[in-house]
């Protein structure tokens, strides 16, 4: 959606994702992430930059980095 707007990005074809995650338990270690990245990077790679925050813990920004397995 914002990177086909930009004329040399659009060529790349890449792709922007984003996203919540959630794991809640009854033990109260709940586990969430919300996360913005790109894939499609040399066709193999993604990139995200999240944040996570498990109950009573300080929220951690991290960055993620994802080699998809050729079919």
């Amino acid at each position: 959606m914002f990177l086909t707007k930009i004329p040399l990005l659009n060529k790349l074809h890449l792709q922007e994702v984003a996203g919540f995650n959630g794991v809640y338990t009854s033990g109260n270690r709940n586990y969430q992430e919300i996360y913005v990245g790109v894939e499609n990077i040399a066709k193999i790679f993604r990139i995200d930059f999240l944040a996570n925050y498990k109950t009573n813990e300080v929220i951690r920004p991290l960055i993620r980095i994802e080699i998809k397995k050729p079919i």
